[in-house]
């Protein structure tokens, strides 16, 4: 059961993140074949990466009504969707602002805003998640290492690729990347989340008899596929 649960994580969770990438990356496209305001690409940029927040979070609340985790689809829906929003704008403020010259100050900023940005959209996921599973703020450490160990795909294809690079290459050197990237987040917090919905250790009560700590909210026993 345990590998069929993560086998559908993965392949949705795969497939939602490498399609919703789809949407802020035409917007950065468009935006900058057709220069703006800043202020204008961070608004489309955000509300973009909004849109792929809520691809992503359906592929997952779908796993995880499916398990009898979540009572309902929406919240977690909701909370992934502006989780990534914050992300995104976090992500753009440096472009956005400009002219940053690098101080002890601006690094430190620089620091901070990073851990806020791997934070945002697990922690907006915490706040749904903490009913249902054990050891909740176990899903933010989970999703930091996954996006962290994700980007590095994003990041592989740079020193490879330039100006005169075709156009046709460059769309499928950054499209595998971007599916390499999906994959490593989805397997990472399918493990993750695989680990969270163990039952507890069973103990030896009083009478002789097992028991566990399972409390009213959670769900992680009798799940259906």
């Amino acid at each position: 059961m345990t590998r069929k649960q993560l086998f559908r994580w993965v392949l949705l969770v795969t497939l939602a993140e490498a399609a919703g990438f789809t949407v802020p990356a035409a917007v950065g496209v468009a935006v900058t074949a057709a220069p703006s305001k800043p202020t204008t690409t961070l608004f489309a940029m955000v509300l973009a990466g909004s849109v792929e927040g809520a691809v992503l979070g359906s592929a997952q609340a779908d796993c995880l009504y499916r398990w009898r985790v979540l009572p309902a689809r929406r919240r977690w829906v909701a909370a992934t969707s502006v989780g990534a929003a914050v992300a995104w704008s976090l992500g753009m403020l440096p472009s956005t602002l400009g002219g940053m010259s690098w101080t002890s100050g601006t690094a430190v900023a620089a620091v901070a805003g990073g851990l806020m940005l791997l934070t945002s959209l697990p922690l907006a996921q915490y706040f749904v998640l903490r009913d249902h599973v054990r050891q909740p703020i176990l899903w933010i450490p989970i999703n930091m290492v996954a996006w962290l160990l994700g980007i590095a795909w994003t990041l592989l294809p740079s020193p490879w690729v330039d100006q005169s690079t075709a156009t046709g290459m460059l769309i499928l050197v950054y499209s595998v990347s971007g599916l390499c990237m999906a994959a490593t987040v989805a397997t990472v917090t399918g493990l993750g989340m695989i680990r969270l919905l163990r039952p507890p250790r069973t103990e030896m009560g009083g009478n002789g008899q097992r028991s566990t700590s399972r409390g009213k909210h959670y769900a992680w026993s009798e799940q259906r596929d």
